[in-house]
């Protein structure tokens, strides 16, 4: 009849778009889909890399031993809650990251000088949060003392000190923007 006629023909032409995208049928199209949004878990390596985030809730890892400065770290969904997990044995954080929401940076610096993250790279960040894991027993003398500098107001919602910080000045590229908060 001509109603089944009209839902066959709409059928073959869904079938038809999906192929002339590029898609086998719609399971090969359901399947591109997951892959897309699918959290992914990728760790910096000690070659120059560039990791790429997905619509899902990303997580990160880098370490000093990892951390290269062309490395970038980049994630095209603003909705989502990507997390850089970024363990640091040296005096200076710098990396480029964009679109991830959570940047967790403990320091284990075994140190008498402060710690500093350059913030300049970053854009889309909505917690920074620096924890100075060397002095959280109080075992390791140290200064405490961290800086982040070069935060844009527009890319860095807030600055946290989470723990082990005697000392936090935040300098920023822009005058307004970012909140700092002391936690710890």
């Amino acid at each position: 009849d001509a109603a089944d006629d009209a839902e066959q023909a709409t059928i073959d032409a869904t079938n038809t778009a999906i192929t002339g995208a590029g898609f086998a049928d719609v399971d090969a199209l359901i399947a591109a889909y997951s892959a897309l949004v699918a959290p992914v878990a990728s760790a910096l390596t000690t070659s120059v890399d560039v990791l790429t985030g997905t619509a899902g809730n990303d997580t990160f890892t880098a370490t000093t031993a990892t951390d290269d400065a062309t490395d970038i770290i980049i994630d095209t969904s603003t909705t989502d809650a990507d997390i850089l997990n970024y363990a640091v044995t040296a005096n200076t954080v710098a990396i480029t990251a964009t679109n991830v929401e959570t940047i967790n940076v403990t320091s284990s610096v075994a140190s008498a000088t402060g710690l500093t993250v350059n913030a300049s790279e970053f854009t889309g960040v909505t917690n920074l949060n620096v924890t100075r894991a060397d002095l959280a027993d109080g075992a390791i003398a140290g200064s405490g003392a961290v800086t982040v500098s070069g935060v844009q107001g527009s890319a860095v919602a807030n600055v946290n000190a989470v723990s082990g910080a005697t000392s936090m000045i935040v300098t920023q590229a822009t005058t307004a923007g970012t909140t700092v908060n002391a936690t710890g």
